[in-house]
């Protein structure tokens, strides 16, 4: 019986080795089928390039390439391959804007009915070329009392014994204060080549931090030489029951005649009943106004030109501030902004 057992398993295993001998190669074949770009900054662009095979016994086109993002660009330098033939494509990708690990895919198609489409891959970690790890620190729209914060690293490479001596959040049009800093040494890997010493800077939302847009910039004072100080723009939308639409109202380019009407949709998340009981602005030439929706709940309001009101020629910046009945947003804050064109005999 024992005999019998290792006679068909050697018929089995032998069987198995002559079909892997005899199993025909794909018709297309591409090396390396992945590429591993491995760390790179995310200041330059790589190049790097994949070599198509022709195993078939017929004249292959590459139809075209796709690649799975538009970070990516193919250079095809031929039309076609012939048997027993190779072709190199050349790629570029492009990290700006990118961080961390990723991989991406690239399909070729061919005129082959039976191998349409061959796939590729590669994969890439970036790293940041520099010595902050934001230039700008969004915290997004948040609700207030919510525990929200967000952290910068700070790491020149040549100076590993640096020091920051002070760091202070300075907000426009804003006088309370709004972020709590915590600022601790440690080892950071995110930028590029590698990890080293840094300083990990972290900013934190207070509990009762005012509603509405708040903007301004992160100041920190170093002993880095060329970098003594150091400014990150920082912007946070802190909402509550009452939403906007828009949170910042741009005006944009105007003349001194032109008659203009922007609208700001103003509401309650939950559906709760409210009202508007003032609206008013810290720019004397804007006229306000508000229309319901639907009743307590959606308003819409109405911001336009006074008319024969003088108008400060070049930018202007201000504030529509509305006054409601809800109990803890009592008063809203938008921020307005845009541009009065002189006319042409000004100009000259």
């Amino acid at each position: 019986m024992f005999k019998i057992f290792w006679f068909f398993a050697c018929l089995l295993l032998g069987s198995c080795l002559y079909i892997l001998s005899d199993t025909p190669k794909t018709a297309i074949e591409i090396q390396p089928p992945m590429y591993h770009l491995g760390k790179i900054a995310d200041s330059k662009s790589i190049p790097f390039c994949f070599t198509l095979i022709n195993n078939s016994d017929k004249e292959v086109k590459i139809e075209r390439i796709a690649t799975s993002c538009g970070c990516t660009v193919a250079k095809q330098k031929f039309d076609s391959i012939l048997p027993g033939q190779t072709g190199i494509v050349d790629f570029v990708f492009d990290p700006t804007g990118r961080r961390g690990y990723a991989r991406w895919e690239i399909l070729f198609y061919t005129n082959l009915p039976e191998c349409p489409v061959v796939m590729s891959a590669f994969d890439v970690t970036i790293l940041k070329d520099g010595m902050i790890s934001q230039d700008f620190l969004s915290f997004g729209e948040f609700h207030r009392g919510l525990p929200v914060d967000m952290q910068v690293w700070i790491a020149p490479e040549h100076y590993p014994d640096f020091k920051i001596q002070e760091v202070k959040i300075l907000l426009d049009d804003q006088n309370k204060e709004c972020f709590d800093i915590e600022l601790a040494p440690g080892i950071y890997d995110g930028f590029y080549p590698g990890s080293r010493r840094a300083y990990s800077l972290k900013i934190i939302a207070k509990k009762d931090i005012p509603y509405g847009r708040i903007e301004g910039k992160i100041q920190i004072v170093s002993d880095i030489p060329g970098k003594e100080k150091i400014e990150i723009p920082l912007l946070a939308k802190v909402i509550g029951d009452i939403g906007l639409r828009p949170d910042y109202l741009s005006v944009g380019a105007i003349k001194k005649d032109d008659k203009i009407v922007r609208k700001i949709l103003i509401f309650h998340r939950k559906g709760e009943s409210f009202q508007i009981q003032e609206i008013k602005s810290t720019l004397p030439f804007l006229s306000m106004g508000h229309v319901s929706v639907l009743e307590d709940q959606y308003y819409q309001i109405l911001v336009s030109i006074k008319k024969d009101a003088p108008l400060p020629t070049g930018e202007f910046r201000g504030k529509i501030i509305v006054t409601t009945s809800h109990s803890e947003m009592t008063e809203i804050e938008i921020p307005v902004q845009g541009v009065v064109i002189a006319p042409a005999m000004e100009q000259k």
